[in-house]
């Protein structure tokens, strides 16, 4: 049973395969199954893509071959040129004569091969030190993406202490990789204005000439000092108040700074008067018979600064000057509009011009050994001092009043003018009464004595 069967299934075996080999097999080769497509460029540039042949027993046939699309099927309709995707479409292929059918579906890819655009919008010039956002200067614009799906990248040599060009290199990478290059200058410069400093407040003497380095000073960040180059509007010195004044500096860079502020214009300066004399001498007399001496006659010149003055702008005090003899001062007081004084005296000595007297009464006797005083003898006497007596001063130094002889002392008086009296007095110098008659004495003693003890014994005798 078991070999009948085996027998059975070999002769259908060996049917079947002569069958196989005595058919026709067909098959369809499909070409341009990837499909890319620029981005914006019609689909209708491939209306025959994909292709299909016809093979018969792995020969290519010669036929033509139709492709149905239609509602049944994808459209190329469906594909969006303006958007960038991957499309899948479905295609029937059919040999009428054969009629042999295959249908396959395809991949089309709409790329982007258009870099982004890079926009300058300004230039770039900065300060020194600024900080700089380089998306503040360009505009990124791509035919698919957005800005914010663009991939911008910067590269520079900027060195933002230094003032310069710089250059930047600036790239813009879309999402199909795209990429686009723009470059470009940075240009560092000093936008930051010199500073103006007051260093005090401006006080000008009338007429002098403003020297704006001790008064104000500029500093840049760039060139340093530059107080040098500091414009300002005319200051009037010879005009007193105040004065609005501007002031202005620009650095090497242009950068401008300007100031304003006022400007005192004063006249602290006192004025000036000379005498002719800092010191005179006059007379009592004048004094005395003037009612007015011509002190005006004294002033020499004077001057102020800023005001015209004149001579009778001086005030003349001569209240200190009395009709008596000493030293006073008289004072010319000179001021001006802004209250400036001046005062200056003139040393005025009041002198007699007549010399003091000496009296002397009697020449001076004395005895051997004595002390004398002279002032029992002479006195001194002055027209305007009046009694100078104790300002004798007395020369006896050649007088040795031990010595019996004849002398002279030398007298002197001073008034209070400094006016000199020199007199003479004679002094005698003598021996006593005692030293000169002493053997007289003696004499007249003892001839006393004999006669008053002869009375005193004949007084005895007669009474017995």
């Amino acid at each position: 049973m078991k070999k009948i069967i085996f027998f059975i299934i070999a002769i259908m075996t060996v049917l079947i395969t002569t069958q196989v080999y005595a058919l026709d097999y067909y098959t369809y080769e499909w070409e341009n199954m990837y499909i890319e497509i620029e981005k914006g460029e019609s689909i209708y540039k491939y209306i025959d893509l994909p292709k299909a042949k016809i093979l018969k027993n792995g020969i290519e046939l010669d036929e033509d071959v139709v492709y149905l699309k239609g509602d049944s099927f994808t459209s190329i309709s469906t594909i969006n040129t303006s958007q960038v995707g991957t499309y899948f479409l479905t295609y029937t292929a059919i040999c009428i004569h054969i009629e042999e059918q295959a249908t396959v579906t395809f991949q089309v890819v709409e790329i982007d091969r258009e870099a982004p655009k890079i926009v300058q919008v300004a230039d770039i010039i900065i300060g020194i030190g600024e900080k700089v956002n380089y998306n503040d200067y360009f505009i990124f614009v791509d035919n698919i993406n957005k800005p914010s799906e663009l991939e911008i990248k910067y590269q520079t040599t900027l060195e933002a202490s230094k003032v310069g060009k710089y250059t930047l290199l600036v790239s813009c990478i879309d999402k199909s990789n795209n990429i686009a290059t723009y470059t470009t200058t940075i240009v560092v410069i000093d936008k930051e204005p010199p500073k103006i400093s007051l260093l005090k407040e401006i006080i000008l003497e009338y007429g002098e000439e403003f020297d704006i380095l001790k008064y104000i000073t500029a500093i840049d960040n760039l060139d340093g000092n530059i107080s040098s180059l500091i414009e300002y509007t005319n200051i009037d010195t010879k005009k007193l108040g105040f004065q609005n004044v501007d002031f202005r500096v620009v650095d090497s860079s242009g950068n401008e700074t300007k100031f304003s502020t006022i400007v005192k214009v004063m006249d602290t300066v006192k004025p000036t008067v000379i005498l002719s004399n800092n010191k005179i001498s006059i007379s009592i007399q004048d004094v005395l018979n003037s009612n007015y001496i011509f002190w005006i006659g004294y002033i020499s010149s004077y001057y102020d600064n800023c005001d015209t003055l004149t001579i009778y702008d001086i005030v003349i005090d001569e209240s200190l000057v009395f009709p008596i003899i000493g030293n006073y001062y008289v004072y010319y007081t000179i001021s001006d509009k802004s209250g400036n004084t001046t005062k200056v005296g003139l040393y005025v000595n009041v002198y007699c011009d007549s010399s003091p007297s000496i009296t002397v009464k009697s020449n001076i006797s004395v005895n051997k050994g004595k002390s004398i005083n002279y002032y029992r003898y002479i006195s001194a006497n002055d027209k305007y001092d009046g009694d100078i007596t104790d300002n004798i001063e007395i020369d006896d130094s050649n007088v040795n009043i031990n010595k019996k002889g004849i002398y002279v002392v030398t007298l002197k008086v001073k008034n209070s003018s400094n006016k000199y009296t020199y007199q003479t007095i004679t002094i005698y110098v003598k021996e006593s009464f005692f030293n000169e008659n002493k053997y007289i004495f003696f004499l007249i003693i003892g001839v006393t004595f004999v006669g008053i003890y002869l009375y005193l014994q004949h007084k005895k005798e007669k009474i017995s």
